[in-house]
Formats: structure tokens, C-alpha cells, sequence
């Protein structure tokens, strides 16, 4: 019983490690949504392009991503 716990416990940490995600919304300079805006994030430490993501009609992405740096 005190495996399962243990296995239980150790699961339930990992997960939100493991599950994030990076969203937002593009904007012009006059504030209006940009659709169809490309984006890359690239690893911090080599500058590897992990995922890509355009923005939708309302300038708004999402990029799951693993845990890391990145810019």
C-alpha cells in the first residue's frame, strides 16, 4: 500500500512538470489582433526551435511545451 502512495505521489508531482503550456495574443501597435503570426520557441541553450505556432483570427497561440528555457 505504501508503493502505490509512494507511486501516486511520485506521478502527481511529474505531471505538471511535464505539462505546460505557453499562450498569449500578438498585438499591432494599435492594439488589434495580428491572425496568421508566425512564432518559434527556441531552446535558451543551443537556440533550437522546439515548436511553432501561428496565431489565430484573434491573435491568439498556444505551444505546449516541455519543461525548459526558453526565448
Amino acid at each position: 500500500m505504501k508503493t502505490l502512495l509512494l507511486s501516486i505521489a511520485t506521478l502527481l508531482t511529474i505531471l505538471p512538470a511535464k505539462a505546460q503550456q505557453i499562450s498569449g495574443m500578438v498585438k499591432d501597435p494599435d492594439n488589434r489582433p495580428l491572425k496568421g503570426t508566425s512564432l518559434i520557441l527556441k531552446r535558451t541553450k543551443d537556440f533550437t526551435a522546439v515548436k511553432l505556432a501561428v496565431t489565430d483570427a484573434s491573435g491568439l497561440y498556444r505551444l505546449p511545451a516541455p519543461a525548459g528555457s526558453y526565448f
